[in-house]
């Protein structure tokens, strides 16, 4: 205990202070839910930071917080479009082996609770930081694979004509998209 002490009060300052950056962001999609977004990180020395990151939705006319299962008629058939929506945005960051092989990852897409944004474009799950080297915050899961899901009496049901018709326009301009 002496010797760590005797390093500890040896030590250059630098060496024994810390950082943190913290951050919060808020959005409304279709005039009634509120994204919540906040972040953080912070560094007191080691191999690597700590990260922290909360997504909460406010149902503004409820004013209940809204969750992934929720908003769907078949939320396994959702986190199965997620699961694919997160690989296919792996392969573009080449991450993919790391998904594929990361257990705490797989662990974490089978309980199927996701933290969640909503927005006028896209649901974002946010993919949470099993280990430091997770190669990706969040997904972005476009209206188009989700719309045909969306529970009709659900957070989002009085919206589904508008979703709909952004899921339309998604993959009109996906379709239209020239091919390298």
């Amino acid at each position: 205990l002496d010797a760590h002490l005797k390093l500890a009060k040896d030590a250059p300052d630098d060496v024994l202070s810390c950082y943190s950056e913290s951050g919060d962001s808020l959005s409304l999609a279709f005039g009634r839910f509120l994204a919540i977004n906040s972040s953080g990180d912070v560094y007191c020395g080691g191999a690597h930071p700590s990260h922290g990151k909360n997504n909460s939705n406010l149902d503004l006319k409820t004013g209940k917080t809204i969750t992934f299962a929720e908003l769907f008629r078949n939320p396994v058939e959702a986190r199965r479009i997620v699961h694919a929506g997160i690989l296919d945005q792996a392969k573009q960051g080449e991450y993919l082996s790391w998904f594929q092989d990361n257990t705490g990852y797989r662990e974490w897409l089978n309980k199927g609770e996701y933290e969640i944004y909503i927005t006028e474009r896209a649901l974002y799950v946010d993919i949470p930081y099993y280990c430091h080297i997770c190669p990706m915050e969040e997904a972005e899961i476009p209206w188009k694979n989700l719309a045909d899901l969306l529970a009709p009496a659900g957070p989002l049901g009085p919206f589904l004509p508008e979703i709909r018709e952004i899921a339309h326009t998604q993959f009109r301009e996906e379709t239209e998209r020239p091919v390298n």
